[in-house]
């Protein structure tokens, strides 16, 4: 029988459970292909049937190593001609090859060895995970070159199928084309035999702390407390390693099981439970137990304290999110703690290259484009880096074009949310200094004291001087404050963390304080950072002045705290922003604390006048407005009252004329009637008197 097969597209499909048969489990519900019937008699395919899938744009390669195999399924809500693969990008082309029934043997015996670059884990020995196999791949049809994967409690594990060279002959018949290419069916008793390959894997490039970008503190403490004594049968540390989501706590745990190899043994949630009940017996070495997401491990907190105190031949390292979340019994016993940092900037730099050297994507500025991205990712982990460059890859068509491929990591990054800040992350926009109308002095000793200190720290180690740790921005409401540092987010390019000072308080006892330390904690693992607290009155109001609850006085304590540098702040700068200075506890006032107030005032005519160029440009007026003039007309006026009047010169035009297409003086004018200056004498006169901080 001739082998059909066609061109088929992939396409997007919701809800796709329902559709698939009610017992499929295992190997063949992560390889069905739903398929629209028509397209199945066309082919001639029968409902559970065996084909082979290959991607046609990869210069239409039909060979079994870039092809999977995949069982078909019938669905009426898939367009003909197309198919839903849950593995598949939508929209692509890929070449489907019915395999007839001469090339399927059924097979009762199946032996396999881990995957290139994979090691053999005590575990594939065990009846219960070969048994386990055997029903995950029932209903299975397995290629000769294709990989076997098999997840088993949320772990991927890749074998590959042992033939001897006479076998392989006789199943790959003359050539390795996939209409030749025999498919072994698993019989209903079929037994799974996993052998060991490490002889074999050792030929292979091995995963070392090469291969993981940044965090040299910590590849060193694990070496020192760990790998080196379990090397040389000492006894060794156990360690806690912790870190967010993205930072790579897995990869490290795996790095760590290649370098100590049969010394190390990787337990998932069931293994750990029976390992803690009965396995230690079968084991007198010294060795270490590696377990990963602990978090959702907490109930076996008093199993495991009993444990290492029964069996000190073991050495655990367990991998957390938080590491206060351990209880005080169980942490005593880790006398090595690890934090996987989020990466700094040149940390990002270098994972940056190992992706991008793994993805095969070369450029002659590669380290002009790895530079800019970097810069841009302020608060992205390694996941996060490595969910951005497999975007890019998903969509860049290989031209060599530096554009495009800058253009694609743009779009990437906007779509990829940074791990790292993402609770206290502000969406800032593109703000540069210009887009901040005057103000020349005050925005150079805004970039003096913040940005300098990290462009030109000799600067600052010529003369022995620490620059500020905290900035105090003080001055009348809509005078570009939260602006400023919107522009300061988007030039310094360091972690940006911001909040609102009302956001702080929470109706529970003790939360308040606690997102105070998270958010100090925060920015200590994101460092270099900065720390926004707009409208700081709110979290930081002189003490003798409350009449609510104690509520705010615990927060400003904890605020204190954290300012004063009992755990130290690292490389954090803490700005903020307020209308009210005088309403401020002078505690936070004092040296070491926010030890640099800038008073940020209503703009002068200059000032006034360059706002209005700013806002002119972006709208269409008359070539003869007077904008001196108006500028004139606007003394006293905010920043935000000076784009408040434009807006309403506009809507001024509009009741005039709706057809109107400029600006003309009149309306500017009129606008003039509505829109007045509102800060108040009053206030004005508490920022004279609020002199160097002290109220």
């Amino acid at each position: 029988m001739p082998h059909v097969g066609a061109i088929v597209t992939s396409q997007n499909l919701t809800n796709t459970a329902s559709f698939l048969p009610p017992d499929i489990i295992g190997w063949e519900k992560r390889n069905t292909v739903l398929m629209h019937p028509e397209t199945m008699a066309k082919l001639h395919v029968s409902p559970r049937g065996p084909c082979w899938l290959t991607n046609i744009d990869a210069n239409c390669n039909k060979s079994a190593a870039n092809a999977q195999c995949v069982t078909v399924w019938p669905c009426d809500e898939v367009k003909e001609m197309h198919i839903f693969f849950q593995k598949a990008r939508v929209c692509v082309k890929y070449r489907l090859i019915v395999v007839g029934i001469e090339n399927i043997k059924n097979v009762s015996t199946i032996q396999l060895h881990p995957s290139s670059g994979r090691h053999f884990l005590p575990i594939y020995a065990k009846k219960h995970f070969c048994d386990y196999m055997a029903v995950y791949l029932s209903n299975g049809y397995l290629g000769i070159s294709v990989p076997v994967h098999v997840y088993y409690y949320g772990q991927e594990h890749s074998f590959e199928i042992v033939l001897s060279e006479t076998e392989m002959l006789k199943m790959l018949k003359i050539s390795s084309d996939l209409s030749s290419v025999m498919l072994l069916r698993p019989k209903l008793d079929c037994t799974y035999h996993v052998v060991d390959n490490t002889a074999a894997a050792t030929s292979s490039s091995p995963l070392t702390f090469e291969e993981f970008g940044g965090a040299e503190n910590a590849k060193k403490e694990i070496e020192e407390a760990l790998i080196k004594p379990l090397k040389v049968g000492k006894e060794a540390c156990s360690v806690i390693l912790s870190g967010y989501t993205g930072c790579g706590k897995t990869l490290f745990l795996r790095i760590i099981q290649e370098y100590l190899r049969d010394k190390a043994l990787w337990l998932s949630k069931r293994e750990f439970e029976d390992f803690l009940e009965n396995g230690a017996v079968n084991y007198d070495q010294k060795m270490a137990l590696l377990v990963d997401d602990f978090d959702n491990m907490k109930q076996y907190n008093e199993k495991l304290c009993n444990f290492m105190d029964t069996y000190t031949n073991f050495s655990f390292v367990l991998a957390v999110r938080n590491v206060e979340a351990i209880g005080l019994p169980l942490r005593g016993r880790f006398p090595c703690e690890v934090e996987l940092l989020v990466p700094s900037l040149p940390e990002r730099m270098e994972i940056l290259r190992l992706l991008l050297k793994r993805k095969q994507l070369k450029l002659s500025s590669s380290e002009e484009l790895i530079k800019d991205i970097a810069q841009k990712s302020h608060g992205y982990t390694g996941g996060d880096l490595k969910a951005v460059v497999h975007r890019v890859c998903a969509n860049f068509e290989s031209t060599g074009d530096k554009n495009e491929l800058f253009h694609c990591f743009d779009i990437a990054l906007k779509r990829v949310r940074p791990t790292g800040i993402r609770q206290f992350v502000l969406q800032v926009p593109d703000v540069n200094w210009e887009d901040i109308g005057g103000n020349r002095e005050l925005k150079m000793k805004i970039e003096q004291a913040i940005l300098w200190p990290y462009r030109y720290p000799e600067i600052f180690e010529r003369f022995a001087s620490k620059p500020p740790s905290g900035i105090l921005l003080y001055g009348p409401p809509g005078c570009s404050k939260t602006l400023i540092a919107r522009a300061i987010a988007s030039q310094s390019h360091m972690n940006f963390l911001a909040v609102k000072g009302p956001e702080l308080f929470s109706k529970w006892v003790g939360e308040s304080e606690r997102a105070v330390r998270e958010l100090f904690r925060r920015a200590r693992q994101v460092a270099p950072a900065i720390i926004f607290f707009d409208e700081i009155d709110a979290v930081g109001a002189n003490r003798g002045n409350r009449s609510e609850s104690h509520v705010g006085e615990r927060v400003l304590t904890q605020l204190l705290t954290e300012l004063d540098g009992l755990e130290e702040k690292g490389d954090v700068l803490v700005l903020a922003a307020t209308n009210r200075p005088d309403r401020l506890d002078s505690a936070l006032l004092r040296p070491g604390r926010f030890n640099l107030t800038i008073h940020v005032p209503l703009p002068d005519e200059e000032t006034r006048l360059e706002i209005l160029r700013i806002r002119l440009n972006q709208m269409k007026v008359s070539v003869d407005l007077d904008v001196e003039d108006i500028g004139r007309r606007t003394k006293g006026f905010s920043g935000a009252e000076v784009v408040e009047l434009c807006d309403q010169a506009v809507r001024e035009a509009l009741l005039e004329n709706r057809d109107a297409d400029k600006l003309e003086f009149r309306h500017f004018h009129q606008a003039l009637n509505e829109i007045m200056p509102r800060t108040p004498n009053w206030l004005l006169s508490i920022y004279k008197e609020f002199k160097g901080g002290a109220n």
